[in-house]
This record gives structure tokens, sequence and C-alpha cells, in this order.
């Protein structure tokens, strides 16, 4: 007989293991908890999505769960009506059907009841006392919250590394080289006589690492990804100027004892912006870009906004919860000789393309104010009237794509500029679509997409062929979508016969909640009423929104669509 002592670790355990023993009763009732943990939650969910079709919140009394059955006919559909070789089918359908998984695994967790009452008590618990973040938020110290896209690009392997750019082609299908977008976009903008300023923006946990981790201190020079500076360089060679605020920034942070950024949002303090925009406003004056010409006497006010920060939505808490409390800050708002708010100015020889970081105390919806953003406080420093382009999330490719859409549609964005200030968070370095898109033109519209008159509705029925990503609420830092859907079969209510296609853009979500037009597909036949784009867009260009890749597309006039 072997002795016991002699045996390791393992071998006792497989003993111990194969002679526990369990009592029928003891095996009923945790077979009978287990198969009541299993299947209530789906009960339970399912009852939940038919009392809400029956008070009007749902279109359809199927529960989501079987949602995924559309999915299937959509790559179906993605199959029949795709171009090219069987092998490159099966690949668009293959795609099409990963990308419906992902978002019925999404809509499955957005509206799941069970998610809804215990995730927040969950996550606060979780936060206040173990200082657990989520897949967006990463808890930091003393009271800081940081947005974990904004990690990775720190600590991530370099952008540039030929490694990393063939995983994100392959896994994320995107254009992952941003030289090769910006240069591109360099070389059509000096067809026009018209020069190019990069404006990368750091972001939060660059400035203020010792927040993150107690190791860190204050640094006399920004932290950044691996292949930040062989960027710049590599720009800089191609003559492309670069205008690198995180110097301005780290300098600033070494003087000062208070931040630089918000604890709980992603974004910069109004008096950080202000630094930025007076440093870029010398810059360009020093080179020549702003005329010496009479100021403009642009009128200022001082007022105090408090909101809380986006990360701490991201984080979604209970409502009352107290460990990351609004902060407040005071804002300069700009106004125009005459007292209204200050507003762009497409006849300036100065046009700037810019994200949230602009956006942020200039957009409404943002929750920090108006007409106190980044562009408003550079107008303000030069003393003359700046054009934008601005849109929250999706620098890499966004803003790019409105000029180049308006081009396509003999929309001359740039006519009379002298230089376009390209600003986006170097977050996008790492994880944007740069897209590469066509030359800049200026061809007639061609009449082959339908769209109302300006102030005229339409109600039409049609099937959809293709609709852009929209994001998980709280996944990302703002609170409204809008989602872009490329529309076939269109015909108006009285069935006249009128062009086929249509883009048309619509609200996906609200207030971190997905809209019905959230669980639309390819494939699927709808009844909207449609109004012309320009009717809506001085309120709604700067929201965030999904785009399609189709160049075709690009000379569309797009509507503005609500479901019935």
């Amino acid at each position: 007989m072997a002795d016991p002592y002699s045996r390791n670790r393992e071998e006792i355990a497989k003993l111990e293991i194969g002679h526990t023993t369990i009592g029928r009763l003891v095996a009923t009732i945790l077979v009978c908890g287990f198969l009541l943990i299993l299947y209530s939650i789906p009960i339970i969910q399912s009852v939940s999505d038919v009392k809400a079709f029956r008070d009007g919140g749902r279109t359809t009394p199927i529960p989501e769960a079987f949602s995924i059955i559309r999915g299937v006919s959509s790559s179906l559909f993605e199959f029949i009506h795709a171009t090219g070789s069987i092998t490159g089918r099966i690949f668009a359908a293959n795609r099409v059907l990963k990308s419906e998984i992902d978002d019925y695994e999404t809509r499955l967790e957005n509206t799941s009841v069970v998610s809804k009452y215990v995730l927040p008590s969950t996550q606060y618990v979780l936060s206040g006392l173990l200082g657990a973040g989520n897949e967006k938020a990463v808890c930091g110290n003393d009271g800081w919250l940081f947005y974990r896209p904004d990690v990775e690009y720190l600590i991530g392997p370099g952008f540039m590394e030929q490694r990393k750019q063939l995983h994100r082609i392959r896994n994320e299908s995107v254009q992952p080289d941003p030289i090769r977008a910006i240069c591109a976009l360099k070389n059509d903008l000096n067809r026009r006589g018209i020069d190019l300023l990069i404006l990368p923006v750091p972001v939060k946990p660059m400035i203020h690492p010792e927040h993150l981790y107690g190791g860190f201190k204050k640094s006399d020079h920004p932290l950044h990804n691996p292949s930040y500076r062989a960027f710049v360089d590599t720009l800089k060679n191609r003559g492309i100027m670069v205008f690198d605020f995180g110097e301005v920034f780290a300098t600033i942070h070494k003087k000062i004892t208070g931040s630089l950024y918000f604890k709980t949002d992603t974004h910069w303090l109004p008096e950080t912006m202000h630094a930025a925009a007076e440093s870029l406003s010398s810059f360009l004056v020093d080179s020549g870009y702003v005329k010496p010409t009479a100021r403009i006497p642009f009128q200022t006010e001082r007022t105090i906004v408090a909101n809380s920060g986006d990360i701490t939505e991201m984080l979604r808490l209970p409502s009352d919860q107290l460990l990351y409390p609004p902060e407040e800050v005071s804002i300069r708002r700009i106004f125009m000789p005459d007292g209204t708010p200050w507003r762009p100015d497409r006849s300036s020889e100065i046009l700037v393309l810019g994200d949230s970081f602009s956006n942020i105390f200039s957009l409404a919806d943002m929750g920090w104010g108006e007409s106190a953003g980044f562009v408003e406080q550079l107008s303000y420093e030069l003393g003359q009237t700046v054009d934008a382009v601005l849109r929250n999330d999706n620098g890499s490719f966004a803003t790019r794509k409105v000029i180049y859409d308006e081009s396509a549609r003999g929309e001359d964005r740039l006519e009379g500029k002298r230089i376009v200030l390209y600003q986006f968070a170097v977050r996008e370095l790492s994880q944007g679509d740069w897209e590469v898109y066509e030359s800049f033109v200026s061809n007639e519209t061609v009449d082959v997409f339908f769209c109302p008159d300006a102030g005229a509705e339409e109600i039409v029925s049609a099937k959809i062929k293709s609709i852009s990503p929209i994001p998980r609420p709280f996944s990302v830092p703002y609170k409204d979508h809008i989602v872009t859907l490329h529309l076939f079969d269109v015909r108006t209510e009285s069935g006249d016969d009128i062009p086929m296609e249509a883009v048309v853009y619509m609200w996906s979500m609200r207030n971190n909640e997905l809209t019905a037009a959230a669980s639309l597909r390819p494939g699927q036949s709808i009844h909207l009423r449609l109004s012309a784009w320009s009717d809506v867009s001085d309120n709604l260009e700067r929201i965030n929104r999904g785009e399609l890749m189709d160049i075709r597309l690009l000379s569309a006039d797009p509507c503005w669509g609500d479901l019935l």
C-alpha cells in the first residue's frame, strides 16, 4: 500500500473529490437552484419585452432573445446582393453575421431588466470598495477616473508597428495608418493652395499619470505611445506641420499645483483649453496665417456650469451615488459684437476640423455649456472669425469625411481658405479608422438619391440596404448618437415614381438610451417621415454619427428621418 504522505497535492485532491458523497436532497436542491437561476433571467426578460410592447416601448412582441434570427437573414441578404467572387461574398456575409452577433450581445446587455437593477448597485460596491472600473472606465487615485482607451493608447504597443496595424486590419477591418490618411489630406489641400496643421490633443493619463498610479510623478514631458515621436518626425519630414499641445501642457503642469483635466471626465478644463487657444493663436500670428487687421470686438461672459463627468456615466452607477460627485467650472462664453452667440464663419481663411475636445464647452448637449469651446476661444484670441467642422468621436475620419462629402455634392467648403487646423484626440492614432478618401472634386450632384426639398416632408416606405455601426450606451463618452441608413426601393406614400435610393440620418441613441432605429437591420422594410438634412444640420451636425464607407454615397444629399 502506498504511503499516503508520499502523494502530491494533486493526487490527494483527486482522491478527495472521488470520494465526495452528496445526498439526494442536497443534489436536488443544487440542480433546482441552478436551473432556476439559468432560466429565470430569460423568462423575466421575455415577460418584460412583451410588457414593453404593450406599453408602446417596443415595435414587436417577440422577445429580444429571438432577434439573432434577423442576423442570419441579414447575412443571407448580404451574400445575395454582394458583388464579386463566391469567396468574397462569403467573407462579406460573414462580416455582417459577426457584426450582427456583436449587436445582438449589445442589445441583450442594454435591454436586460436584471442588469438594469443589479448592475448599478454591484458596480457601486466594486468601485467604492475595490476601486474596480469596467470595460470603459479605470478607477484612479483620489477620486480620479480614466477612459480605458486613453490608458490603452499610453501603455499599448506602438501604433505604427506593422504587427499592430496588420492585427487591426484583420480584426477591426479598418485603415490603421494615420500617416497615409494625413498625407492624402495634405496633398489634396496643397493642390488648392491650402496648408495643413495637425493638432493632436493629449489625453488625460499622458498629463496626469500620477492620478492613475501613485508611483508616477509629475514629468517634464508628457508620456506617449512608443510610436508618437516617430509619427511626428515622419509628418514633419513630409512637410506637414504639427503643433504639440503636450509640451505646452507639461510646462503648465510643472508650474501649478492644480489639474489640467477633469477628475471624472475625459476632457480638458476650461483653463487648459484657453492656454491651448492662446499658444496656437500666437503660432498662427507668428507664422503669418493671420493678417494684421482690426480685431473684432467679441463680447465675453463668465458662467458657472456643473455636470457629472462622462466617465462617471460610463460606470453606470446608481443615480444617487456619492463616489464621484458633479464637478463645477467657470467657462468664458464668446459672443459676436451684436450680442448673439459666437458662430462659425464660412468666409474665414481658417478652417478647424475638431472632435469633442473642441465641442466640450460649445455643444450644449454635452452638458458643459455652450459658445465657450476651443474654436470660440481661438477666434477670440485671434480677434477674427473662424470656420469650423466639429463632430464628437471618430476624429480620425469624421470631420475629414464632411468636407469630402460636401465637395462631392458640389459644395466647396474650402473656398478662400489659407489653412486647415486638424484637431483630434491622440488616442485616435492607435484606435481610429484612418480611411483615405478620394481627391476633392466639384461635380454636379447626380440626381439618383431621393431627398425632400428644404422645408418639406415626405412619408415614404423603403428597404434597408446597409446601416452604420451603433455604439453601446455608456460605452462612449457621448450620450447621443445618430445612425446612417442606406435605403433602396424608396417609395412615397402616394406611390410616385421617384429615385430608388436614399441616405438617411436618424437618432439611434438619446441620453444613453437606444431608440427604435437601433434595432433596424439590412433587408428590413420600414415606414418613415423624411425631411432634408439641411433643415436640422445646424443643430445636429456636431453629434456623434455613424458613417457608411461607401464612396458612391458621397454625392447623395442626406435626409433626416423619423420612424413611423
